[in-house]
C-alpha cells in the first residue's frame, strides 16, 4: 500500500468529526495550516472512549508509521468541545480534526470553517457505502460531506403494550410524527389526567430523536 500523507488522513478522520479548512477567523480567510507534524484531534471522553480512540490511533499509526496524532481531550462533553471550538476560530490553533454533534456541525460547516469530505473520500478510496445511508447523509450541505457519522448514540422507543391495546392503536411503533399527533390524545386518554401519555428519557438531548 502507499504511504498515506497527512492530508489524505484528514478523508478518514471519523466523525461527527469534521475535518476544519485551517482557517482563521469565524468567515475564514486566515493562512492554511502547515502539511507536517502531528495530526491535532479533537475529541471529548465520556466513560470508556478515550482508551478506545487511542486504541485506534495506535492502530492507524502502526499502518501509517510517518503519520502521528496528538488525541486532545477539548471539553468534558460535545457543547464544551464545540465552544472551545468555537473561541479558537479567532486565532491559528484550531485542530485538524474536531469532534462535533449533530447540533454543530451545521453551524461550522454554514460559516466555512469545515472542509468538504467528498473529493478526499475519491482520493484515498473510501467507500461511503459501508456507512448506514441515513447517517451519512446527516452531514450533507449543499450535496457536499462535511462530517461521516462516528459513534452515533441509537435513541431507543418505548411503549406499554397494555396501554396501546386499551387505546385500540395496533401493535408496532410509530411510523410518522402524523401518528404522534394522532395516537397521542388517545394514549393520554387512557392514562388519564395528572399523567403523561409519553415522555423522553433525557430532555436536554431532544433534537437527536429528530
Amino acid at each position: 500500500m502507499d504511504p498515506l500523507n497527512r492530508r489524505q488522513f484528514l478523508a478518514l478522520a471519523a466523525a461527527a468529526a469534521g475535518v476544519t479548512a485551517g482557517c482563521a477567523g469565524m468567515g475564514g480567510g486566515g493562512s492554511v495550516k502547515s502539511g507536517s507534524g502531528p495530526i491535532d484531534f479533537w475529541s471529548s471522553h465520556p466513560g470508556q472512549s478515550s482508551a478506545a480512540e487511542r486504541e485506534l490511533i495506535g492502530r492507524f499509526q502502526d499502518r501509517f508509521p510517518t503519520l502521528s496524532v496528538k488525541l486532545i481531550d477539548a471539553g468534558k462533553d460535545y457543547d464544551e468541545v464545540a465552544q472551545k471550538f468555537n473561541a479558537a476560530l479567532i486565532g491559528t490553533d484550531v485542530p485538524d480534526v474536531v469532534l462535533l454533534d449533530d447540533r454543530w456541525w451545521f453551524h461550522f460547516a454554514l460559516i466555512g470553517v469545515l472542509t468538504a469530505l467528498d473529493d478526499l473520500f475519491g482520493q484515498v478510496g473510501v467507500d461511503t457505502t459501508d456507512y448506514v445511508d441515513s447517517l451519512l447523509a446527516d452531514y450533507e450541505f449543499n450535496g457536499r460531506h462535511y462530517a461521516v457519522p462516528y459513534a452515533r448514540s441509537t435513541p431507543l422507543f418505548y411503549y406499554n403494550k397494555a396501554a396501546w391495546q386499551q387505546a385500540g392503536l395496533p401493535d408496532r411503533g410509530l411510523q410518522s410524527w402524523s401518528e404522534f399527533d394522532e395516537w397521542g390524545p388517545e394514549l393520554q386518554r387512557v392514562v388519564g389526567a395528572g399523567r403523561s401519555a409519553h415522555g423522553w428519557a433525557n430532555a436536554d438531548l431532544i433534537s437527536w430523536t429528530f
